[in-house]
């Protein structure tokens, strides 16, 4: 009987190896470099790393007022905390103490009946904290406290000057506002007087 060898096919022929190696090299660098790219993207994604520090200033009705360096992510109840707990004659409703706290970010413990920036007694709403009259409200207030760009801080400013007072919250959505800051916003304002 004669002796049959087995056919190659064309790319298991020696003279390809080297080609075939380069491509698997290839093909296990792009997937690890996938991997990684993920893994940053999910941590960007999930806010801040585990292993980040914050550093917050806590001011007002605590015990020991100050700057804090906390572990992120933090809330402002770990602030208060921190510098001690609130001190007597706090208001301990006007805070929201699960809100997440962002590097650089002052957090001040009301007392009770404390004046707020534009001269009025600070509305508060259990476990939301002190609000911001968007009526009263000057355009530095609605930067500092809402968080809002100049441009946005005017638009509500503005609006307020041609139309008069709001009368509901949901009036921003008459103004170029995008829907993004004002679901962030509207829990945190109000337009009682």
């Amino acid at each position: 009987m004669a002796k049959t060898t087995p056919k190659l096919s064309a790319l298991a022929h020696p003279a390809f190896a080297p080609i075939m190696l380069a491509l698997a090299f290839i093909s296990v660098t792009a997937g690890a470099l996938l991997m990684i790219s993920y893994r940053q993207t999910a941590q960007t994604q999930n806010g801040a790393e585990a292993n980040s520090i914050i550093v917050v200033y806590v001011t007002g009705a605590v015990n020991n007022p100050g700057v804090y360096k906390l572990n992120a992510p933090a809330r402002v109840v770990d602030a208060l905390q921190a510098a001690g707990g609130f001190s007597a004659g706090a208001d301990t409703g006007g805070l929201n103490l699960a809100q997440p706290l962002h590097d650089g970010e002052q957090i001040t413990a009301p007392f009770l009946g404390q004046q707020s920036q534009t001269g009025s007694v600070a509305t508060t709403a259990p476990g939301i904290g002190l609000l911001v009259n968007i009526n009263t409200a000057d355009e530095k207030t609605l930067q500092k406290e809402l968080r809002l760009t100049k441009k946005d801080a005017t638009e509500i400013i503005n609006y307020r000057n041609l139309h008069g007072p709001y009368h509901a919250i949901s009036d921003l959505l008459n103004i170029p506002l995008s829907k993004r800051v004002y679901d962030r916003i509207q829990s945190m304002i109000t337009v009682s007087s």
